[in-house]
C-alpha cells in the first residue's frame, strides 16, 4: 500500500507545474469505474503480479512484436516470458502511467471491437507521440521536469549550459543525431547506461539532456478501453524504431 501511495504522489508532482499541466495531465477523474482499475493496474504493476496482470489486459490486446503470437498470447511471449522482462515490463508501464492518462477518442478499430471509452497513457502522446503523423509539434519533444540540466556536453559530468522546465524544444535522438556525430561512441556513457538527447535552446545553444527527462523516449502506447468483459489493457504498442 505504501508503494501505491508513493506512486499516486508522482502523478501529484507531475501536475505541479502549471507548465506542465497543459500538456502533462491525469484525467482518470473523469470515470470512477476508469480510475478504480487504473488503481488495480498500478497495484499489479508494483507487486509484478503476472497472473492479475494477465486478467486486467484484453484478449486481443495490441501489442507483439512478432506475427506468430498475436494477441494477449504475443502480449505474454514478448514482455512477460521470464522474471527479468516482466520486471521491465511492469518498470516501463509505471513510468508511462505516472505521466497521466488522458481520456482519448474511440479510433475505428476501437469502435469495431465494441469499446465505448477509452484512456491514454502517457498523457503527452496527443501532442508529442512522433510515431504517428499528425502530432502538433512534429520534430520536437517535451522536456519532462523542473530545471532539468542542459549539458554542455553528453556526459554528467560536463558543465550545464542552462535549465529548462517543461519547454518544448527541437532534438536529435541519439540514434541519428546529426548535430553531433557518434554521440555515442566518443563520449561517456552514463553510468546507467542511458542515451543523451541533443537539443536546441531558445538561443541557438545546443546542449544534451538525458533521456528521462525528454518525451521522445516514452514512445509506447499504452490504451485502456471500455470493453464488453469491463475495462482491460487494450494496446501496449511498442511500434518500430520504436
Amino acid at each position: 500500500m505504501k508503494s501505491l501511495l508513493l506512486v499516486l504522489v508522482s502523478f501529484l508532482f507531475y501536475n505541479s507545474s502549471l507548465k506542465a499541466q497543459a500538456y502533462v495531465l491525469d484525467e482518470s477523474y473523469k470515470d470512477e469505474s476508469f480510475l478504480a482499475f487504473k488503481l488495480k493496474l498500478v497495484q499489479a504493476l508494483l507487486d509484478r503480479n503476472v497472473s492479475e496482470i494477465k486478467e486486467l489486459v484484453s484478449d486481443d490486446i495490441i501489442a507483439m512484436k512478432d506475427p506468430s503470437f498475436p494477441g494477449k498470447k504475443g502480449f505474454v511471449h514478448d514482455f512477460m516470458k521470464d522474471k527479468k522482462a516482466t520486471q521491465q515490463f511492469c518498470k516501463d508501464a509505471l513510468k508511462l502511467i505516472s505521466f497521466g492518462f488522458r481520456k482519448g477518442k474511440l479510433d475505428d478499430l476501437e469502435k469495431e471491437r465494441g469499446y465505448t471509452k477509452v484512456f491514454y497513457a502517457p498523457s503527452f502522446h496527443r501532442d508529442f507521440d512522433y510515431c504517428y503523423g499528425g502530432t502538433k509539434y512534429q520534430d520536437k519533444a517535451l522536456i519532462l521536469g523542473d530545471n532539468v540540466n542542459v549539458r554542455e556536453r553528453p556526459t554528467s559530468k560536463s558543465p550545464a549550459i542552462g535549465q529548462v522546465s517543461y519547454e518544448i524544444l527541437e532534438f536529435q535522438s541519439p540514434i541519428d543525431d546529426h548535430w553531433e556525430p557518434l554521440v555515442r561512441e566518443n563520449t561517456e556513457p552514463h553510468p546507467k547506461g542511458k542515451y543523451w538527447y541533443a537539443v536546441k535552446l531558445k538561443d541557438g545553444k545546443i546542449g544534451y539532456i538525458i533521456e528521462d527527462y525528454v518525451s521522445d523516449n516514452y514512445y509506447i502506447d499504452l490504451r485502456v478501453a471500455k470493453t464488453k468483459e469491463g475495462w482491460k489493457v487494450v494496446s501496449y504498442f511498442m511500434p518500430y524504431r520504436c
